[in-house]
């Protein structure tokens, strides 16, 4: 009986399709303002060595990344704190694109309340602005002229306790609103900024989103990926 359940759990995971969701880490990858860049050191080579060795220097929210509540919160966890329930398990997404459309791109509590049902204690929410599609990540101002959470709409989402909010933008606010994080943090929620490919999923799929296990930091790169079943529609 359980050769057979395994088994068919096997298939089903096999016939899934995955979209990779994640930046492209290498020396061109686009940075956050003020953060360090990416720099790959050779410590090993094959001419010399035998083998191949590579340094990596780049900051913990590099490319596709989540973010710990330390990160604005002094007295809170690292990366390795967080359960790692929120980074795998159902997902559904949110295509608020016609934002793009709106003077000041602002996204609100108005702008979220059709949505409410998604944002469900513990769920994972996932929301596609259309920013990377519009201002690709290597742009200049892919960083600072992105859509924003307004402080209300923070707080609307902090109300209903998700377990994991990802969004297509590098930050959910402006270099002047650095303080928007910490309501979500403080309630307990993940932030998995920086998604890609957001518009080839259906809306509902199952999202794998780990981190390193960095003990105490404030963040960490991920791998994300959606997997989607066959008999669920683009």
């Amino acid at each position: 009986m359980f050769r057979m359940r395994r088994t068919w759990v096997f298939k089903m995971v096999e016939s899934m399709r995955i979209i990779d969701l994640s930046k492209i880490i290498n020396p061109q990858t686009a940075v956050y303002p003020g953060d360090a860049k990416v720099h790959f050191e050779t410590e090993a080579s094959f001419d010399e060595q035998g083998y191949c060795l590579t340094r990596m220097h780049l900051s913990t929210h590099t490319g596709t990344h989540i973010d710990a509540p330390r990160h604005f919160l002094k007295e809170g966890c690292g990366v390795t704190g967080l359960a790692l329930e929120a980074f795998v398990g159902p997902a559904v997404l949110l295509d608020l694109r016609p934002l793009m459309l709106q003077p000041g791109r602002e996204i609100t509590p108005q702008t979220l309340e059709p949505h409410r049902d998604a944002f469900q204690r513990g769920a994972r929410v996932i929301i596609n602005t259309g920013w990377t599609e519009i201002c690709p990540p290597d742009a200049a101002d892919h960083f600072t002229d992105h859509p924003v959470f307004t402080p209300q709409a923070i707080h609307w989402i902090a109300d209903r306790r998700p377990l994991l909010v990802g969004m297509d933008l590098p930050s959910p606010h402006s270099q002047l609103q650095r303080a928007t994080h910490e309501p979500l943090l403080r309630a307990g929620i993940v932030l998995l900024e920086g998604l890609i490919n957001l518009s080839s999923l259906p809306r509902e799929f199952t999202l794998i989103a780990l981190p390193l296990a960095l003990e105490n930091l404030d963040g960490s790169p991920v791998r994300a990926v959606a997997m989607i079943p066959p008999r669920l529609p683009r």
